[in-house]
């Protein structure tokens, strides 16, 4: 009983409501109820039945009803029989979904102005009020444990949720299949995954199959007791509090509070429950063994938890790392063929895996293809774009869709084009700045082996790999910029801008390197740039004169004991026959790929982890030295809520970063694995871990990241697609261009034969591309039976409406026995009379002499018409 009173009146009753702001302080008193809060702790029952009788309407206004509100509370629950445990509570929920987090204008530490404090609590007021009066639940509001933040928690009941379902028309989906906008009244309809149970976890429910063959039967379904998803509930909460206040929401535009500074934080709750299924049966390291379980995730629980667009990252990842296994197999085979044949040069090695690395990358993209159609429509997010709603970011003049007449915002596209062009400059000037940066490093390493030794000279590539990183994060930053300040109306086309303007910044910055040493170094006397990037490495020497005699100490006879170090030394009689340089591709790619892995794992999780880690540890090294300033040699540090250590945590906005590494991963894979084909399997062992990586990380270093919901990848399959043809020119131009199987050809049969290659790869390509289909046979079936039962439901709903409006409808015979014996009743020899006296011909097959008058047809005609 005392729960439910703590619970009604909002404070717990071992505590001091004082203390906690939902009562006036000690040395204030509210008229009518003045020391009604003493001895609460004690004699709780009597004091409220005193708050209850309290009758004073004097004090001013905010007391009032302060007074009359808490009054109507405690009537109520003192009216109840103490021993009656199953009256229902205020509160029809027991976990808080959201968290706010204010600054406090009371600190200490607030620099806020009088009216900025006043304004603040203005509008803290008003956003609670707000809260109550789309009738969400509050929880205890409290201040951080050293008093700089304020925290309101928030949630909705069961029952709210489902009426705000239904007028948002969320889409469910039925147990026999198709996605309908929800309904209360048909609850009984609709699928759901079974409640969790963390040590009895079936596997099978990340199964289509079985859940095809259960959609057969809708008695089969996976739980008969319906229940929305944890996104789907936050999704709900949020849409309603960003809806116009016109149209029944709070009109609250959080991107724009918190840059305002009204607002620190606003974010999901994490819940403990399927926290922790999600901690044992993905975020866990133990995983990675047996071997056949290392890419299996519980993707639906992923996407019930944080929603499709981080579920659909982690299919993309998982069925990406599966697919690493065969260049992985294949790699290792060419790799032993080139140390078999002395070196990463092989002629036989290099053309065959360049053909399979693009075979496989073509597959690749198909078969992704095809699974992001499958969970787009096991998910019900096909055609989730067409309907997307504005970002709350978007600003513009509000005004009528010139289609629909609904208001909306507009934003003029001859100013985005303008935002466009400007941006596009930028990026353009940073492209030719990482260039530069390239060269020099080049630049660099020439000098290294000229005046230290070709030996030292890898460390430039180390050297390059760290400024590759640190450009990446740079320009990453100003990206973001750019993409804000060009005002994008929805996710999709902001995510898709941000997309190709990163991308295009490092492809260059990331590849430019391996296209120096492959096509410029490699061909430096064809273009006519002689040794500027310095020689590659020298298969074969030869002895040169230097002056008028040959240094024999350093070569003799035919470039026996010469060396590399040698060749660059241009006073003795070493000189190079033959060089390649697939080595220092190999070395280069080992290096850059290698520091990119390494970095990249520890900025996405080290980062963060340490950020919350700093943040908390001086935090209470502040709070220690103020109890050491009072006095309070021993006072222990207070422990925090749970909302206050997720509000620590790192913000994780997107998986637009994971794509990237993963993107980005691809691509070396794609482009230069034949000079060292170990990096598939390099690429394996990191995504292996990295699935567990990633996951563990979003439940432990990441507050929780709003549910958003997406139906593709958007442009990063452009991106890849566009990869792929970039792969075969490369793969191509390296077998022709830099490795020894090009010394076949003369230099312009070398250009040919790449031009010959090249187009026949790209209609193979073409060719896979269409062999493979893009939907599965079976999900093709199973969208279209769903198209049926959906359109004969709604024909059915028609009809009923119809019917119950009093008009009678003949409806279709629903199968063979019924339609055969409607048949027979409706066709017998009664109804087939001689002529039909309404059907009379009036055409006129013309005769072919002038002098016809016309056939009996004719006069009958003209007597019907007199």
């Amino acid at each position: 009983y005392q729960r439910r009173v703590r619970d009604r009146v909002g404070f717990s009753m071992s505590s001091d409501p004082f203390s906690v702001g939902l009562a006036p302080k000690r040395d204030e008193s509210v008229a009518g109820i003045d020391g009604a809060w003493d001895g609460h702790n004690k004699d709780w029952e009597a004091n409220f039945n005193r708050v209850s009788g309290a009758t004073s309407t004097t004090g001013e206004a905010d007391q009032i009803s302060q007074r009359a509100k808490r009054v109507e509370n405690v009537i109520e629950l003192v009216a109840r029989d103490a021993g009656d445990l199953e009256a229902p509570a205020a509160r029809e929920t027991d976990r808080y979904m959201w968290v706010l987090m204010f600054p406090n204008e009371n600190h200490e530490g607030c620099t806020l102005s009088e009216k900025e404090k006043e304004d603040l609590m203005t509008f803290r007021r008003e956003t609670v009020n707000k809260l109550v009066g789309l009738g969400l639940e509050l929880f205890q509001r409290h201040v951080s444990r050293d008093n700089d933040e304020k925290y309101v928690k928030f949630g909705a009941s069961q029952a709210w949720i489902e009426k705000n379902a239904e007028a948002m028309e969320v889409p469910m989906k039925l147990k026999n299949g198709g996605y309908v906008p929800f309904l209360r009244a048909k609850k009984s309809m609709y699928w759901c995954l079974p409640e969790i149970d963390i040590d009895n976890y079936d596997r099978t429910e990340e199964d289509y199959t079985r859940r095809l063959s259960l959609a057969e039967d809708a008695s089969a379904s996976a739980s008969d007791k319906f229940r929305f998803s944890s996104a789907q509930r936050l999704n709900i909460v949020f849409e309603k509090l960003e809806t116009k206040e016109a149209f029944g929401g709070a009109g609250m535009n959080f991107g724009k509070l918190i840059q305002d500074e009204m607002l620190l934080q606003m974010y999901p709750a994490h819940d403990e429950l399927e926290l922790e299924f999600l901690k044992k049966h993905w975020g866990n390291f133990s995983l990675l063994w047996p071997w056949r379980e290392f890419c299996e995730q519980p993707l639906e629980r992923v996407r019930e938890y944080f929603g499709t667009r981080i579920s659909l990252y982690f299919t993309f990842l998982g069925l990406y790392t599966k697919h690493l296994v065969v260049p992985t197999i294949l790699g290792f085979i060419t790799f032993c063929i080139q140390l078999a044949t002395g070196g990463p040069d092989a002629k036989a090695a290099v053309p065959f895996y360049s053909f399979s690395v693009i075979l496989w990358n073509t597959v690749l993209l198909e078969h992704w293809k095809q699974k992001e159609i499958t969970v787009a429509w096991l998910w019900g997010t096909i055609g989730y774009e067409a309907d997307e709603g504005a970002r709350p970011e978007f600003t513009g003049v509000q005004r009528k869709n010139p289609v629909t007449g609904a208001p909306e915002l507009f934003y003029p596209p001859e100013r985005r084009r303008m935002k466009l062009g400007m941006s596009a400059l930028l990026v353009f000037v940073s492209i030719l700045v990482v260039l530069s940066g390239v060269v020099l490093v080049f630049a660099f390493r020439f000098f290294i082996a000229e005046n230290v030794g070709a030996k030292f000279a890898g460390v430039t590539g180390v050297v390059n790999g760290i400024m590759i990183a640190v450009f990446n994060v740079l320009y990453t930053m100003v990206a973001i910029r750019l993409n804000d300040w060009e005002n994008h109306k929805t996710d999709t086309e902001y995510d898709d801008a941000l997309i190709i303007k990163n991308f295009a910044f490092q492809f260059i910055n990331n590849y430019g390197p391996f296209y120096l040493v492959a096509f410029v170094k490699s061909n430096s006397d064809y273009l006519g740039a002689d040794d500027a990037l310095g020689p590659c490495e020298c298969h074969t020497f030869k002895c040169q004169e230097v002056g008028n005699q040959y240094y024999d100490a350093a070569c003799v006879g035919d470039g026996e004991g010469c060396s590399n170090a040698d060749v660059l030394d241009h006073n003795n009689g070493c000189a190079c026959e033959e060089e390649s340089c697939l080595f220092e591709l190999m070395i280069l790619l080992i290096c850059i790929f290698g520091v990119n892995l390494f970095i990249g794992n520890m900025m996405e999780f080290g980062i963060p982890w340490l950020q919350a880690k700093v943040a908390i540890y001086m935090e209470e090294r502040a709070m220690k030295e103020e109890n050491e300033q009072a006095g309070n040699l021993d006072g222990e540090v207070a422990p925090m809520t749970q909302a206050e250590f997720e509000g620590k945590l790192a913000l994780y906005e997107s998986p637009f970063e994971d794509y990237n590494e993963m993107i980005l991963q691809l691509g070396f894979v794609s482009f230069f694995a034949v000079a060292f084909p170990l990096c598939a399997l390099m690429a394996l062992m990191n995504n292996v871990i990295e699935i567990r990586s990633d996951a563990y990380k979003l439940l432990n270093a990441h507050q929780r990241p709003e549910p958003r919901t997406a139906e593709d990848i958007g442009s990063w399959y452009t991106i890849m697609d566009i990869m792929t043809y970039v792969s075969i020119a490369t793969n191509c131009g390296i077998v022709f261009f830099v490795s020894s199987f090009g010394n076949e050809f003369s230099k312009d049969g070398k250009v040919w034969g790449f031009i010959i290659a090249e187009h026949l790869v790209v209609f193979f390509k073409v060719i896979l591309q269409e062999y493979i289909d893009e939907v599965p046979e079976d999900i093709r079936q199973e969208m279209e039976k769903e198209e049926y039962r959906l359109k004969r439901a709604r024909e059915e709903q028609a009809l009923s409406e119809i019917e119950a409006s009093g008009i009678s409808v003949e409806r279709s015979p629903t199968n063979k026995s019924q339609r055969a014996g409607h048949q027979a009743d409706l066709d017998v020899d009664e109804y087939y009379a001689k002529y039909d006296q309404e059907d009379v011909q009036w055409m006129v097959l013309k005769g072919s002499k002038d002098g016809d008058t016309g056939t009996g047809s004719d006069v009958a005609l003209n007597e019907t018409r007199s």
